[in-house]
């Protein structure tokens, strides 16, 4: 808590972004040093999330030309967009972390949606397909992580029904304590509460797309009717960066026809 003190009443860019809407769902994409990405997801979400949905881009760059470009696209293509001014940790789990509490404290919970969530900038919906059909059974959706007897939502692929986390201590930080990842905090507030075996999760499947030496330098992730495509962020060392790039354009260009 002493870290969201600390830059609450940090400046903060604005671009077409209302807290008040009529539409159901908020689709929150964290970005980062990568416009292109955010190309592909705005029209892979236009085309596949049938879902009435605003979508709003979280830019925690610390690139600020490839930043002002993130601005400028979503400027035009009338997508909302908030750039944070607070400090950002080297780690990138702690600095992914920080930026989804930020966007939870400050706007999530005082906005009108009814469902929210955030996805990585390399996430796609790639089939038709609708997060809130899943919501109005159950008040969270999205990737399972599971570390021993503790699991929690990937912080890449989570939504949530707004009203349910109300009453509870939301923190996506990482636990310092434990092997979780970011977002896996709130399993102590949140998860520990639900009963897992009840719940609706997508099916996960690797497809190999190239050589490599780890999972996903050589694949891509498929979750249901979602496509990860990994590292958009640069933050692991690929050593077949070309191409890996070509097989992953590819796969994208043809589900974009």
């Amino acid at each position: 808590m002493k870290d969201w003190q600390s830059y609450i009443n940090f400046p903060i860019i604005k671009e077409n972004f209302n807290r008040q809407s009529n539409c159901g769902l908020l689709v929150v994409t964290i970005a980062f040093n990568n416009l292109k990405t955010i190309d592909l997801q705005n029209k892979f979400l236009k085309k596949y999330l049938s879902d009435d949905y605003v979508y709003l881009i979280v830019d925690n760059s610390n690139n600020s030309s490839v930043s002002s470009r993130i601005r400028s696209y979503c400027r035009d293509n009338n997508i909302s967009y908030l750039r944070p001014f607070f400090r950002l940790y080297r780690n990138a789990s702690k600095s992914h972390g920080s930026a989804l509490n930020f966007i939870y404290r400050s706007f999530v919970k005082k906005s009108t949606f009814s469902y929210f969530g955030f996805i990585d900038h390399d996430l796609y919906p790639v089939k038709n397909t609708s997060v809130v059909k899943y919501l109005t059974k159950q008040p969270v959706y999205g990737a399972l992580q599971e570390r021993a007897e503790k699991w929690y939502l990937w912080a890449g692929f989570c939504f949530f029904v707004k009203d349910y986390l109300d009453d509870k201590l939301i923190d996506f930080s990482p636990p310092q304590a434990d092997v979780l990842d970011t977002g896996g905090m709130n399993y102590y507030s949140l998860y520990v509460g639900l009963d897992k075996s009840s719940l609706m999760f997508p099916n996960h499947k690797y497809l190999k797309i190239c050589e490599g030496g780890s999972v996903q330098e050589s694949n891509v992730e498929f979750a249901d009717d979602w496509l990860h495509t990994f590292n958009a962020s640069g933050w692991l060392n690929f050593t077949n960066t070309t191409e890996r790039e070509k097989a992953v354009s590819k796969i994208l260009d043809d589900l974009l026809k």
